[in-house]
């Protein structure tokens, strides 16, 4: 979908905030970074290993008729023009969930795994202006 305009992402600072984000955290992706790379070393010996998760979604309207299952079960976009009809908001789950599991299991790990979490994906990754895929460490 490219970087929204300066006032969507705004918006979504503000509601971030009342939601309990970090000012902190919010910073860092002032500027059009829209990707995070997270990191845990086990500071033991061993491999570096990385996992890529996408979490762009679409220019699409979801379908708002019965006959479509999210639409009809509730978990259809509440965002009009915005949807994950190629499936990276599970992507993104999958990497939560690998990252919760990893945490939970450090002590028995070694080396280094990185979490790529990226929306710089086909025409969605450019961001507007420069071209460039934007992530920030």
């Amino acid at each position: 979908m490219g970087l929204p305009d300066e006032l969507t992402l705004q918006r979504e600072f503000e509601r971030a905030r009342q939601q309990g984000a970090l000012a902190q955290w919010i910073a860092v992706f002032e500027g059009g970074f829209t990707g995070i790379v997270a990191t845990l070393d086990t500071g033991r010996p061993g491999p570096v290993m990385a996992f890529r998760v996408d979490m762009d979604a679409l220019d699409l309207s979801e379908e708002q008729d019965v006959s479509h299952r999210p639409y009809r079960d509730g978990f259809a976009s509440c965002n009009a023009g915005m949807m994950h009809a190629c499936g990276h908001d599970g992507h993104t789950a999958i990497g939560l969930g690998l990252a919760h599991t990893l945490k939970q299991f450090e002590s028995g790990l070694h080396g280094v795994i990185k979490l790529i979490f990226s929306a710089c994906r086909g025409r969605y990754a450019w961001r507007a202006g420069d071209g460039r895929c934007r992530c920030r460490r």
